[in-house]
């Protein structure tokens, strides 16, 4: 990627490739992250002739489940979509509270999301 580390900064591991099973390359995995083995391999490919790769279909699924869709802020200064990360970080990214300010507005013994 041509990245140069920083002064102090660590030179970024590099993780060796896991063999795929014969049996079935799962399709839009990592290389050297997750279950190599015939096993998986198998119920990866029932599932994946059920359900084949779709991003959106997903994404739809994922905020079916959500139990709270909608997240209130309170800053007025907020200046991204807490829902929708941009690509590039705005100034002052991320934004943050202090923790007593946030107790002092949500008690913890409250365990109802606001």
């Amino acid at each position: 990627s041509g990245h140069e580390p920083h002064h102090g900064e660590e030179e970024p591991v590099q993780f060796p490739e896991l063999p795929a099973s014969p049996i079935y390359t799962i399709p839009h995995s990592m290389a050297h992250i997750g279950d190599r083995s015939d096993e998986y391999a198998r119920l990866r490919k029932t599932f994946d002739a059920q359900l084949p790769y779709d991003p959106e279909r997903s994404l739809q699924a994922q905020e079916a489940l959500r139990k709270f869709p909608h997240l209130e802020t309170f800053a007025e200064d907020l200046v991204y979509d807490i829902h929708n990360c941009p690509d590039i970080p705005p100034p002052n990214y991320p934004h943050e509270w202090a923790t007593l300010d946030v107790l002092g507005h949500w008690s913890p013994e409250d365990t109802n999301i606001p």
